[in-house]
């Protein structure tokens, strides 16, 4: 992230937790997805170039925050039905993003090439005791 002293952590049920001054105090992001309880997030990105852009996989799909972490939006498309448990950005084309999904959801390997605008399946197959990717 641009500011050194940014720390993001991911959590089960309690969203994404933000530190702005290197661990010292934090502040819970919600990340509402319309349900009881907040998300469990799994997984998290940073775009190479553009170091405020986050992504976060969860068991709703993938999240975008734009400023750092301090807000959050669901992104619509197909993994919004997946528990994205990886995420992965290109270093040198970062339009270039993978995201694995698995338990409970099916283990599916998506593919977007375009900043994750769009995602497509690959034509990747896991044995069905494979619990994610």
């Amino acid at each position: 992230m641009a500011d050194s002293m940014t720390i993001l952590v991911g959590t089960s049920g309690q969203g994404v937790l933000r530190s702005a001054d290197g661990g010292d105090t934090w502040r819970r992001i919600a990340i509402d997805q319309g349900l009881h309880s907040d998300a469990v997030v799994r997984c998290m990105a940073v775009h190479p170039d553009k170091p405020n852009l986050i992504y976060a996989g969860s068991d709703k799909g993938v999240y975008t925050s734009t400023d750092a972490g301090a807000n959050w939006a669901l992104l619509d498309n197909p993994l919004n039905d997946y528990t994205v448990w990886a995420l992965v950005i290109d270093d040198e084309d970062p339009n270039l993003i993978y995201a694995g999904t698995g338990t409970p959801t099916p283990t599916v390997f998506f593919r977007s090439q375009d900043g994750g605008s769009s995602w497509q399946k690959t034509s990747m197959e896991a044995a069905a005791e494979c619990p994610a990717v």
